[in-house]
């Protein structure tokens, strides 16, 4: 299995990079996502099949699973939470979705799912560029474990940044009282800050108790890292798109640097 999806990660990653521009250059074009979404579900569909390739390939069905499992619930949890309670103020879905859990449709669950992945690892990619393993109890302290976790979720937090304003623009959810920052509640990225490092401690701590042999396969960790880029590159032309250089710019400074480093130090490698 795993020799079977290292020969086909690359091409994977291809058809995600080649149908995304494609697509984007479309609708930047004409505008056609809306009436024609199979426009956007096809790279979609490729960036779901490269990341769970790449899981596999690097965690192993019973790990991949369990991470996915682990991520989904924690964040299905976590948005029921703040549907009815709603500590960072009123929200609505407006996505269409065939399919959904409440009011939650899955396809936010399955991007919550993707999106943690990433940021995990990213930051995986990072300790590969120095030459470290992942925290394991044998020769890690617990500090490294828990400026990992901060690490991961930053990554995704710094992305949302650029991700609930603008989806908020597209009206594809509603903040029904409307927030400081470009509309949104500056707690809500509070919130996903604590979603994505829970989800993120829980797998790093059952990695860390039950470590596997160590890896020195890196040649597929720049996969996730060039994901990162494009989804943050997309968003941060539609924050530019939308709310001009203010927004554009915050992305520029929390999303870009980590990401361009890692993948600076791999070419440079």
């Amino acid at each position: 299995m795993k020799e079977f999806l290292s020969r086909r990660l690359p091409f994977l990653f291809f058809l995600f990079l080649l149908s995304g521009l494609v697509s984007f250059l479309i609708n930047a074009v004409w505008g056609l996502w809306q009436s024609y979404p199979v426009l956007y579900l096809i790279p979609v569909g490729f960036l779901g099949l490269s990341l769970i390739g790449h899981a596999i390939h690097h965690l192993g069905v019973r790990r991949s699973i369990f991470f996915l499992l682990v991520s989904g619930v924690i964040a299905l949890v976590a948005e029921h939470l703040a549907i009815v309670y709603q500590p960072f103020g009123a929200y609505e879905f407006h996505l269409k979705s065939v399919w959904s859990i409440g009011s939650l449709p899955i396809s936010v669950l399955l991007a919550w799912c993707f999106f943690i992945y990433i940021g995990y690892s990213v930051s995986n990619a990072g300790l590969t560029i120095w030459g470290k393993r992942k925290p394991h109890r044998s020769g890690s302290s617990v500090w490294t474990l828990m400026i990992l976790v901060l690490t991961d979720a930053w990554l995704i937090t710094s992305m949302d940044l650029m991700i609930d304003p603008v989806q908020k623009f597209e009206k594809n959810w509603t903040w029904l009282d409307g927030g400081a920052f470009f509309g949104v509640p500056p707690g809500n990225f509070l919130g996903w800050m604590a979603v994505v490092g829970t989800a993120s401690l829980s797998f790093r701590l059952l990695e860390y108790f039950r470590p596997t042999e160590p890896s020195d396969d890196e040649k597929h960790a720049w996969i996730p890292v060039l994901i990162y880029l494009m989804i943050a590159l997309f968003y941060l032309y539609a924050a530019h798109k939308y709310f001009g250089w203010p927004l554009a710019v915050i992305g520029i400074v929390t999303m870009l640097p980590l990401p361009i480093y890692i993948l600076g130090k791999r070419i440079s490698r």
